[in-house]
């Protein structure tokens, strides 16, 4: 790994928060991860958990790679699938595939415009990659479009510039 992942538990356990606290603020339309994770314990039917809220269970559960593979099968279903685009260049980002999160983030861009949730996430993206100085730019444009929310002032205060 390199940049920033190097960091100790707590500044890994900080970065998977801000990632999935923007993907959870990304797919707000959904169940929460915590109903999610309550119908994986409770086995009850697949059909019951849509494919877009299996991707963030995966997400969530640390499996990039399998989240990766079914957000990818939503956007072939429905490329005009907001959230699964935005879940499709997170899972890129942990895996560090930052030229398909970056593809990702455009079309997601180009679907829902530049929005406080895309931009927080592209921002840690940023962040990911070692590059602070866009990182903070653009946290500081998603906070300029969503001022009050305190997730969004919070990534942009706790990341170490």
């Amino acid at each position: 790994m390199r940049g920033p992942m190097r960091a100790g538990t707590c500044g890994r356990r900080f970065r998977e928060g801000v990632l999935v606290a923007a993907l959870a603020l990304g797919l707000g339309g959904c169940v929460t991860q915590d109903d999610l994770a309550g119908l994986a314990v409770a086995g009850l039917g697949e059909e019951r958990v849509s494919d877009l809220e299996r991707g963030l269970l995966q997400f969530r559960e640390g499996n990039f790679g399998e989240a990766q593979r079914i957000f990818q099968r939503v956007v072939e279903v429905r490329p005009d699938e907001l959230q699964a685009w935005l879940g499709l260049a997170a899972a890129y980002d942990r895996l560090e595939r930052f030229d398909l999160a970056d593809r990702a983030y455009a079309e997601a861009a180009r679907l829902g415009g530049r929005t406080p949730t895309l931009l927080n996430n592209q921002a840690y993206s940023y962040f990911l990659r070692g590059d602070l100085r866009k990182a903070r730019a653009t946290f500081q444009q998603a906070i300029k479009q969503w001022p009050a929310h305190t997730m969004l002032r919070n990534n942009f205060n706790r990341v170490t510039w």
